[in-house]
């Protein structure tokens, strides 16, 4: 089995030592959590967060766990380094990480946060929505304090990512797609009414986008949204219907999804046209750049 991956951190469900030919993993965090979301700076520098404020730590040798100073389940995280974290959660829960501890940040609304990304320290931005579901808002943190910007969806809103703090696009419910330009948030057509629940691109005019329905893939070119045909140009390694909540890849290397089959989270090893191998039920994964994170 080849590996073109340096560092594959792999949070399970079911946490025991799990081994597929010659790979083996035995990173060991408390059975039966719910983790959702998972960020490093480094190799031996990453965050895990979940359920009930559930944090832990990776320092390249084993996990710890972190005093959050919330019970609110966290959802998303975000750094901009190792000693400049946030995490983000249930309740209108914004939490910070200065290299020596976490301290609960005042987001002024009682709204879920379900993603949050940055350009720079002074320059992050966050998603959230109703405890019902009904509307969506995007925070913006200047460095001082966070304010809620302007933003022109009525939909619910679950994921966050740009390029930078003039190119940042935001994806929510029935199809919803928002772009920032800097000066104002802008609706964008995706061509789809489906949920969309994860983004992620390798520049400006390389952007993907994933929904709740199993064979929803949308990839912007720069100029407009379009559907992507997963039977041809996606292999996936695994079988029956899945939720899609999250994209991430390496420029002119292989992508994963990360999808959810009822309650544990399942990774689809995708790439254009190249077979590869599913190991685990696992609720998120992280890789260190430039490497892919898929295994051969």
């Amino acid at each position: 089995m080849k590996s073109y991956l340096t560092y594959l951190f792999i949070i399970f469900n079911l946490l025991s030592t799990v081994q597929a030919s010659d790979w083996k993993f035995s990173y060991r965090l408390p059975q039966m959590q719910h983790f959702a979301a998972i960020w490093g700076s480094a190799a031996n520098d990453v965050f895990v967060v979940g359920a009930g404020g559930l944090i832990f730590h990776y320092d390249g040798s084993q996990w710890q766990e972190m005093e959050s100073g919330t019970l609110f389940n966290l959802n998303g995280i975000w750094g901009s380094s190792s000693t400049d974290v946030f995490a983000v959660g249930e309740g209108g829960t914004i939490i910070h990480f200065d290299g020596n501890q976490w301290r609960t940040m005042n987001s002024g609304t009682s709204f879920h946060f379900y993603g949050i990304w940055g350009s720079s320290g002074t320059d992050v931005f966050a998603v959230a929505s109703d405890p019902i579901g009904d509307n969506g808002i995007i925070l913006h943190y200047n460095g001082n304090q966070w304010s809620i910007m302007t933003n022109e969806t009525n939909r619910y809103l679950t994921a966050i990512w740009g390029t930078s703090g003039t190119d940042v696009f935001a994806v929510g419910g029935n199809g919803t797609i928002l772009h920032y330009d800097g000066n104002q948030w802008n609706p964008m057509t995706s061509g789809t009414s489906d949920n969309l629940t994860g983004i992620w691109g390798s520049s400006s005019n390389d952007v993907f986008a994933v929904g709740e329905q199993w064979d929803t893939i949308l990839h912007y070119n720069g100029n407009q949204w379009s559907t992507m045909n997963n039977g041809n140009q996606w292999s996936t390694m695994n079988s029956g219907i899945f939720f899609l909540l999250s994209v991430f890849g390496v420029l002119l290397a292989p992508m994963c999804l990360r999808s959810k089959m009822g309650v544990p989270f399942s990774i689809m090893m995708v790439t254009n046209g190249i077979q590869r191998t599913l190991l685990f039920l696992v609720f998120a994964v992280f890789g260190v750049v430039p490497v892919p994170m898929c295994l051969q």
